[in-house]
């Protein structure tokens, strides 16, 4: 099975879910911010996220606005990867 984790710290919190997946044999990879130091552990993807300028957008929206411009570098990551044929199994 092909696991793709999409975590902007990876591995965080699946650090030991991810070890034991790939330990047993599955296609375990990983999709994280760019400035993420953590080891890599499995296969490592990064995307650049830049914050966007907030100037001028309402203050209930920033935070809004702000994942949905990660969400925006994630997805154009994923495309890239996908135009290379892979094609996770399950994403966590």
């Amino acid at each position: 099975m092909r696991v793709l984790f999409l975590h902007q710290n990876f591995p965080g919190q699946f650090v030991h879910v991810a070890r034991a997946l790939a330990r047993a044999g599955h296609d375990v990879r990983a999709l994280t911010d760019a400035r993420n130091r953590r080891p890599e552990i499995v296969p490592t993807a990064r995307y650049a996220f830049r914050p966007p300028a907030l100037a001028g957008t309402h203050p209930l929206a920033r935070s809004f606005a702000m994942r949905a411009a990660r969400g925006a570098a994630v997805a154009a990551t994923l495309q890239r990867l996908a135009e290379t044929g892979y094609e996770p199994d399950l994403v966590v």
